[in-house]
């Protein structure tokens, strides 16, 4: 008969990030949905999913962070939140947000 072992700390430590990774893309996937219906709320959950992020020392996909304001924490979607620039000799998209201004790049 084998005795269960307790999980160590870095077993512990995967498994929060693994919840909070799951958490993070459940909550752009709602900012998503409620964008265009209730921006407000879309701000919301972006503010929440770089909390998460910072709390848990995770670092967000590139497809995740090129829609989250670095100055005002709002959701940002071209044509709604944000206005956006293609440069295409540099490769380079850049984000301005509709309520602070605040421009972002984007190497693609």
């Amino acid at each position: 008969m084998t005795v269960p072992r307790a999980a160590t700390d870095d077993e512990k430590g995967a498994l929060t990030k693994r919840i909070a990774n799951e958490r993070i893309v459940i909550l752009f996937k709602l900012a998503e949905q409620n964008l265009e219906a209730r921006p407000e709320l879309s701000n919301e959950y972006a503010k929440l999913i770089r909390e998460l992020a910072m709390h848990y020392r995770i670092k967000l996909a590139k497809r995740l962070s090129s829609h989250i304001c670095r100055g005002c924490g709002a959701f940002l979607e071209p044509g709604i939140s944000a206005s956006v620039r293609v440069i295409a000799k540099q490769r380079l998209r850049i984000y301005t947000c509709n309520s602070c201004s605040t421009q972002k790049k984007v190497y693609y």
